[in-house]
């Protein structure tokens, strides 16, 4: 088994994910299986989305992180207490600010919390994903992702193409 890059934490009032380097579509669906799993919502944690180790991140993984908050079950909480994604890469950030994540989620470069916790992250391995699996949450990620904003033409392509597969 291979060791993702994402990493999570469960303290008492406290739910860190932490995303680590190149963050590509093919982690989607064990991003997906974390977050359920987790559920921070339920457990009325803080939720902290760790993003200064992050050097890229693909649509896919930004639209599998609002699916899950944006779920039906998780709708009204998040728009009570969105969660906090911490970043300081400008290109990341400019990212988030292009598809609008930073008008749902507030987005900052530093949290205190984090600066304490390293030792007890967990980290999260890598599940053999079927190939329909993965161009699911593909399709899905971006068919929030458009909803959020007028698609550009490469996401309209995306949805397009795995809707008719």
């Amino acid at each position: 088994m291979q060791t993702y890059p994402i990493l999570y934490l469960n303290k008492k009032d406290l739910f860190v994910l932490k995303l680590i380097g190149e963050l590509r579509f093919n982690i989607a669906p064990t991003l997906e299986n974390v977050l359920k799993l987790s559920n921070p919502y339920e457990a009325k944690k803080d939720i902290l989305i760790d993003m200064t180790q992050t050097t890229m991140v693909d649509s896919t993984v930004l639209g599998t992180l609002l699916n899950f908050f944006l779920s039906e079950d998780n709708r009204i909480l998040f728009t009570q207490e969105p969660p906090s994604i911490v970043c300081n890469n400008d290109d990341i950030k400019r990212i988030l600010r292009d598809i609008g994540i930073n008008q749902l989620f507030l987005v900052k470069e530093y949290d205190e919390r984090l600066a304490e916790i390293w030792d007890e992250y967990t980290m999260v391995e890598e599940n053999m994903v079927e190939k329909d699996v993965i161009e699911e949450c593909i399709r899905h990620s971006h068919l929030t992702l458009s909803q959020l904003h007028r698609p550009s033409r490469d996401m309209d392509l995306v949805v397009r193409t795995l809707k008719d597969k």
